[in-house]
């Protein structure tokens, strides 16, 4: 335009001396000028112009007043020029944007480490990255500063620009993430951030290194995968909602708010939309969590089954599949979402909403077609059992279309038992937590994330997909063409992606609920249950924790204390035996004396010398058995200090052979005496 060659020749004459003047850029405009633009219908400001067919020839003015407005400038210039140029040449549109952003990319890269090395920081780690959003990818690289902080800047921004950044100590959670059936994912939360941030990178070596940073130097985070048998459990008991625990398990199965493609899935629970009352504690009002959404009509499941035989019977076929389509997909996501992001409807559907039949109109026709209708098959998203009403409300007043009856489609037709869009989520989320669903929903796991979603127990389960929606069969280093890899990637992109199995086994089922929610109070009380029991719920969590973790401290506390005693109880038996086997080897050793210096006397005597005319020994026998019965009792004695530190029958066995051998070189002496034929003198009394 003429304002474009005027700006840009006002900008090309300047002087080095004004291009040098950092106050003069910040105060240069400049405008920009578009032809031809899509007129915007003025009655309702409708933000989505590519689908109107009304045209007008206005001018749209952009003011640019920024530090480095020209330097923005002409990377604008320099992209549109690249485009054109590429068009007239007959190049691709996409080569050319990649030769420009991997252009871009190493020129901020430069500008970044320079800028680092005049700040005096270290760049401890820096890799090109791609931060995925629901609006698509952001181009850019990621680093590592001094260790601790993590910054991602975008290339098409200067270094000068706000940049994200944030410190290591405020992650909180991080898991590897497969995108595009590619382990070059990361994605991680952060403490006070709603959101999570996910990014991808070249290969996987790339995010392994900054994988081990978070792991090394994020003190306050943890690795999703490594807690699941701990969540899980606590989902089984109760301490832990339905709706938190299918948002975990969508996390750890690489389901992200980020990745359309990739989106967290949540089941279809409810089967009525047409009556004017719900009761939760009936089992009609609920969906058969243990079959697919292709299974739940017999009548169409009999096409499927047919299908799949004609697939196994085909020879050419590797593998074969109940379902064509996915339960899964950006267009199903987009097909819900289509009040609070047209745009993407628009652009899936080549720049129209019609046909009105391709938008959400009404939860019961929806129902319906999911369960009769084809090869429908798409369970639902967390909206449903969310708080946001942003996808039920026309807010933008978008016009949607008007069907074959003449209705103009504008909020979602809810069912008569909701009576407003607030009412109609704080029931879906009551009977997301309701006994029914607590007591079936590891059924519906074991599909979509466990033992029944692959394999032969899938087959059996009725509960198998088009392959190429599966990990295993896409093969990206098979690729042998720019086309079969470009084939590939919109196949992946967007025709459904098969989470990550978490579960090989059966999923445990949940045996205790915390808190019950009852939606038959209408309106506002309903709202105000929900939130009070909520509440009470969450304290009661709260509560359960720290008493688990007092209880576990005592506990923790009375082993150590346990612990010590016994290691003070063996210190002192150690000192106590130590002792008592010093008194049985003095009492061995005085014992061995005595029979010793009987066996001496014995020999003095000499009782078989003929010449002795000796009297009989003065033997004193109630002496005697005083003795023994002293002995005896000692050896009793003895006997119960062995019992108390334990026994020792070795020692035992000693001392009862030592008495008997006493007792018996005594009965032999009195033997001897009672035989004597001399008298011999007085001797003094023996023991």
């Amino acid at each position: 335009s003429d304002v474009y060659k005027r700006q840009n020749a006002e900008y090309m004459g300047s002087s080095q001396r004004e291009l040098a003047s950092k106050a003069a850029l910040q105060e240069k405009l400049i405008h920009v000028a578009a032809v031809s633009i899509d007129k915007a219908f003025s009655l309702y400001r409708n933000p989505i112009s590519t689908y109107i067919t009304e045209k007008n020839e206005d001018d749209i003015v952009f003011e640019v007043a920024k530090a480095n407005s020209l330097l923005t400038w002409l990377k604008f210039q320099k992209f549109y020029e690249a485009l054109t140029t590429a068009a007239a040449a007959g190049r691709e549109e996409e080569d050319v944007i990649a030769e420009l952003v991997e252009q871009l990319t190493e020129e901020r890269k430069k500008e970044f480490i320079d800028h680092r090395n005049q700040r005096n920081e270290k760049i401890s780690l820096l890799v090109r990255a791609r931060q995925i959003t629901i609006s698509g990818k952001v181009y850019g690289f990621l680093a590592i500063l001094n260790g601790r902080s993590v910054v991602f800047v975008h290339v098409a921004n200067g270094i000068g620009h706000k940049a994200l950044r944030f410190e290591l100590s405020a992650v909180k959670y991080f898991t590897k993430y497969r995108y595009m059936f590619k382990q070059t994912g990361l994605e991680l939360w952060r403490f006070g951030v709603r959101r999570s941030s996910l990014f991808e990178f070249d290969d996987t070596t790339s995010r392994d290194a900054v994988y081990k940073f978070l792991k090394d130097g994020a003190e306050k985070a943890r690795d999703l995968l490594l807690h699941r048998e701990e969540v899980t459990r606590l989902w089984s008991r109760g301490l832990v909602s339905n709706y938190d625990y299918l948002l975990y398990l969508n996390s750890t199965a690489n389901r992200s708010f980020h990745d359309l493609s990739s989106y967290p899935v949540f089941p279809w629970i409810l089967s009525n939309y047409t009556g004017e009352e719900l009761d939760l504690e009936d089992p009609s009002n609920f969906r058969d969590l243990s079959l697919p959404v292709g299974s739940l009509n017999k009548h169409r499941f009999r096409r499927f089954m047919d299908y799949y035989e004609d697939l196994k019977a085909d020879k050419t076929e590797r593998h074969a599949y109940y379902y064509p389509t996915h339960y899964s997909t950006p267009g199903f996501v987009v097909f819900f979402l289509v009040r609070r992001i047209p745009e993407f409807l628009v652009k899936l559907q080549n720049a129209v909403f019609l046909p009105t039949d391709r938008v959400f109109r009404s939860m019961e026709q929806t129902w319906y077609a999911t369960v009769n209708n084809g090869p429908d098959v798409k369970e639902l998203i967390p909206e449903f059992y969310g708080t946001d009403i942003g996808f039920l409300v026309n807010s933008e007043k978008l016009e949607l279309g008007v069907t074959n009856e003449g209705e103009v489609v504008d909020n979602v037709v809810l069912p008569e038992w909701a009576r407003n869009p607030s009412d109609f989520l704080i029931k879906m989320r009551a009977a997301l937590e309701s006994n029914y669903v607590s007591a079936n929903l590891h059924k519906w796991i074991d599909l979509i994330f466990g033992c029944k979603q692959r394999g032969d127990q899938a087959v059996l389960a009725q509960n198998m997909f088009y392959p190429l929606t599966y990990e295993e069969h896409v093969r990206w280093n098979e690729v042998r063409n720019a086309y079969e890899r470009a084939a590939l990637e919109v196949q992946v992109t967007e025709f459904g992606q098969t989470p990550v199995q978490l579960f090989k086994g059966p999923h445990p089922a949940r045996v205790v609920r915390l808190f019950n929610l009852d939606p038959s109070i209408e309106g506002s009380e309903t709202e105000q249950l929900l939130v009070k029991k909520l509440k009470v719920a969450t304290k009661e969590v709260e509560r359960l924790h720290l008493e688990l973790e007092k209880a576990g401290n005592e506990q923790m506390k009375k082993i150590s204390d346990q612990m010590r005693e016994l290691k003070d109880l063996e210190l002192r038996n150690a000192g106590h035996v130590d002792k008592v086997k010093e008194e049985h080897k003095n009492e061995v050793r005085r014992l061995q004396e005595t029979v010793k210096t009987l066996e001496a006397r014995l020999r003095e005597k000499n009782f078989m010398d003929l010449e002795m005319h000796a009297k009989p020994v003065d033997f004193d026998e109630d002496e005697f058995h005083q003795d023994l019965e002293v002995l005896i009792s000692r050896k009793e004695e003895q006997k119960e200090d062995d019992r108390r530190d334990g026994g020792r029958e070795a020692r035992e066995s000693e001392l009862e052979t030592l008495l008997a051998k006493v007792i018996a070189e005594n009965e032999e002496l009195r033997s001897r005496l009672s035989k004597g034929q001399a008298e011999s003198p007085p001797q003094p009394r023996r023991r």
